[in-house]
């Protein structure tokens, strides 16, 4: 059996040398995030490759060479974009919006910049009524809760 140590390090943004606060951190079965201050310790053999993603940033690969190093790991913008999205529904043409059957919102971009540009939840939260999108995390996907019936737990699923 070889000895499992643990290696220490920082995720930092590659431009501007500040902390990443959430990024990932794998190895092997192993996963963690990183603290307010970027930090993060993991399990680790020596020789081990971590994998560090964030949202908005190119995923890095680094090589342990022992287990007892401290790294600093920087992560650079990624410089793709998303398609637009669009999300339209059809209604009856000789209603105004007042008197539609539903609740119909409508994104801009001027609303979709006031977050930060990285997590549609903080657009979704802010300017939606009766909608709640909560983050799980980046491969996990999202939980909605429409008006109180959601993929949420028992509670939140409608009557049961």
């Amino acid at each position: 059996m070889y000895a499992q140590g643990t290696v220490s390090g920082k995720v930092i943004d590659a431009s501007r040398n500040t902390p990443l606060i959430g990024a990932t951190i794998m190895s092997g079965n192993a996963a963690t995030k990183t603290n307010n201050t970027g930090a993060f310790t993991i399990a680790c053999n020596d020789g081990a490759r971590i994998i560090v993603s964030f949202i908005g940033y190119e995923t890095e690969e680094y090589l342990i060479k022992s287990c007892d190093e401290i790294v600093l790991i920087p992560l650079v913008a990624s410089s793709t974009t998303l398609s637009n999205v669009e999300i339209t529904a059809t209604s009856n043409q000789n209603k105004s919006v007042l008197f539609q059957p539903l609740s119909i919102t409508k994104l801009g971009t001027t609303e979709i910049k006031r977050g930060t540009g990285l997590f549609m939840d903080d657009v979704i939260n802010t300017n939606v009524p009766g909608v709640i999108m909560q983050r799980r995390t980046v491969s996990a996907g999202q939980q909605f809760n429409i008006r109180g019936y959601g993929n949420g737990v028992r509670g939140t699923n409608g009557p049961q």
